[in-house]
């Protein structure tokens, strides 16, 4: 099953000039301050054209070139769905701009989904701050509140075991680089990001290319990092921030290394770049993993395999996971017989035997696979722990 994460536009409404978009620009122009309502109520502003457009997408259902071309959303959807065999029971996210629109079309795709692809969930979310009109309201809430919901959405999903497809097709371009760069930090726990063009029906998948950010030297900043977020709206005081940062009285924060975390709202307060929200979303994460650490046994094997092999891809796959104490439960979790330690399984024939550590790190005690294609035994079998100490730790990659 997935989880697609949608920005929202408003092509579901039609192009320009067509009527019902006329309408909806009007309705907008004037509709009132609040669209939590348009979100959740039974009765809501907008609600004729909500159904005029549901009854669109609704009356050509069967026909699969129609949905394509009636919404960017819909057609980059079918494509995710097609990709990855997976045509229902998927669940659907749709964050639309701070706009009467934008939550009319999210309520519109959400309910769409529901009924035509039997959704197991279908969720209409406004991002607050998120619109063109105020270049300010932009930096300082909807860019970071948008990287929040799409790491808050990544995290319920991984404790669902969904694979998690982020969608940027609709809505704000500018929007794009950030979620690209969000899969590409989470691609070890395959995520993808994937959009299309609204003339195409062929799929672009964006988050295939790695990138690494020195997350140990962010990490030292995380406090300043936080301090910065809490100040977002109003901005950090510059000197609390070179002080934050360890630099001179004299220095500025762009002499720090740093500095592309950070933004300059004014003269003499800094927020955090959308570069920096994204650090701070994934530092967040990353300080929840417990520690992996390979036995000597186990970093042996690891060593062993080849480069691009199926075997060190299987292997790297479980190890980037299984710091997750969500992912070390059924259907990943196995007591193999003849050992005394759970095993954990991610595909293939490969498997790793590790110990969950009282004081909260993982040992991996051995990396093993099948002796033979006919003899499903393997190789390795841990039974005494004692045989198996932290040699090297694993860093996910």
């Amino acid at each position: 099953m997935l989880s697609i994460i949608s920005t929202v536009g408003m092509s579901v409404f039609g192009r320009q000039n067509t009527p019902l978009n006329e309408a909806v620009q009007k309705f907008q122009a004037s509709a009132p301050q609040g669209v939590e309502r348009i979100l959740t109520g039974k009765s809501f502003p907008g609600e004729e054209l909500y159904k005029q457009a549901l009854r669109l997408l609704q009356a050509q259902s069967d026909d699969l070139s129609f949905l394509r071309a009636a919404s960017a959303e819909i057609n980059a959807i079918e494509g995710i769905q097609a990709l990855h065999s997976s045509p229902s029971n998927n669940e659907y996210y749709f964050l639309a701009s701070q706009s009467a629109g934008g939550a009319l079309a999210a309520r519109v795709l959400a309910d769409f989904c529901t009924e035509h692809y039997q959704a197991a969930k279908s969720q209409p979310i406004v991002i607050d701050g998120l619109q063109v009109k105020d270049a300010r309201s932009f930096r300082t809430t909807g860019l970071p509140y948008l990287i929040q919901t799409v790491y808050r959405l990544l995290e319920e999903s991984g404790k669902k075991h969904l694979k998690a497809v982020i969608n940027p097709t609709g809505g704000f371009k500018a929007a794009i680089p950030y979620l690209t760069l969000v899969g590409m930090l989470r691609r070890s726990q395959s995520v993808e990001v994937s959009c299309i063009h609204e003339t195409s029906t062929e799929l672009i998948t964006l988050a295939g290319l790695p990138i690494v950010l020195d997350f140990e030297s962010i990490n030292e900043i995380f406090t300043v990092l936080k301090t910065c977020n809490a100040n977002q709206t109003s901005g950090m005081d510059r000197s609390a921030l070179v002080q934050g940062l360890g630099l001179a009285h004299n220095e500025q924060v762009e002499d720090h290394p740093l500095w592309s975390l950070f933004e300059q709202l004014d003269s003499e307060h800094y927020i955090l770049s959308g570069l920096g929200s994204i650090a701070l979303a994934e530092l967040t994460v990353r300080n929840k993993r417990q520690k992996v650490w390979l036995s000597k046994q186990a970093a042996d094997a690891f060593d062993k395999t080849k480069p691009g092999s199926t075997a060190r891809r299987n292997y790297t796959t479980m190890l980037n996971r299984i710091h997750d104490p969500n992912n070390r439960v059924d259907p990943y979790r196995h007591t193999y017989k003849g050992s005394e330690f759970p095993a954990y399984k991610y595909k293939g024939n490969e498997r790793l035997f590790y110990y969950e550590h009282p004081e909260g790190h993982i040992l991996i005690l051995e990396l093993t696979c099948h002796v033979s294609d006919s003899d499903y035994s393997y190789e390795t079998t841990p039974s005494e722990l004692r045989d198996y100490s932290p040699t090297r730790e694993w860093e996910v990659h």
